[in-house]
């Protein structure tokens, strides 16, 4: 087919800050996983589609399938849906206890930003 571009499991952005590969990066709406590291306003792949770990929110247990969300200031993710952008859910299995500093996450899916 003439117009296709790619499978789009990864794609490519500019990166907003200066990202470390595995970091989660947020453009507009669109979350992903950088797939290497990127100077700020470099190309960037991200990886959009999967499970990756990511850094999770200290303090709080987040247990098997729930909706998580990306604090952007933070840099981690988190249940708190205020000022937050979705991205996925949390993978286990079982629970991640409040001291845990990481967490698996199914990114995206249509309904991912579901209200």
């Amino acid at each position: 087919m003439k117009t296709f571009v790619q499978a789009g499991d990864v794609v490519t952005v500019t990166a907003p800050a200066a990202v470390l590969s595995g970091a989660g990066v947020l453009v507009g709406l669109l979350f992903g996983a950088a797939v290497r590291d990127a100077d700020s306003g470099a190309p960037v792949d991200i990886q959009v589609t999967g499970v990756v770990t990511l850094p999770k929110v200290s303090g709080t247990a987040i247990n098997e399938g729930v909706r998580v969300f990306w604090d952007n200031t933070a840099g981690n993710v988190t249940t708190t849906t205020t000022s937050n952008n979705c991205i996925g859910w949390a993978v286990g299995p079982g629970n991640y206890a409040s001291g845990a500093t990481s967490i698996n996450v199914l990114l995206g899916r249509p309904n991912a930003n579901a209200a």
